[in-house]
């Protein structure tokens, strides 16, 4: 709920006008034990959340590997089910990786290099 609506909701606002709603609201939000319990009140709702979010991972990748498992599933049941198992990202079996390597060569070095693979290529060609 908004600060104005929790307002409403605590105290009787039948003849208070909009403005004054938030005004008297935007006071009592700014009072410090106000303003804390508002404030711990949202830290464990996202505490909450992210437990909710992580026990649900935690079934789906549990009933995923339950039907993976299960031999009374036909065979393509329990394929998908070990696919997606697969494209959990702490399996990431089916991520697609790209290796990069750099070397610190100076600019002779690789000029070196260019002129020999040059030089190979014109060899190559009279040869």
């Amino acid at each position: 709920m908004t600060a104005s609506e929790s307002y409403r909701n605590s105290y009787s606002t039948k003849n208070m006008k909009d403005s004054s709603i938030w005004r008297e609201a935007s006071v009592l939000m700014s009072h410090p034990k106000v303003s804390q319990r508002v404030q711990a009140g949202f830290k464990k709702k996202e505490q909450y959340g992210v437990s909710t979010a992580l026990s649900l991972r935690q079934f789906v990748t549990d009933q995923l590997i339950k039907e993976a498992k299960d031999i009374n599933n036909n065979e393509s049941a329990r394929i998908r089910s070990l696919e997606l198992i697969g494209k959990i990202s702490e399996v990431a079996l089916f991520t697609d990786r790209v290796e990069t390597t750099s070397s610190n060569k100076s600019s002779d070095e690789i000029k070196l290099e260019l002129e020999q693979k040059i030089h190979e290529l014109f060899a190559s060609d009279n040869g």
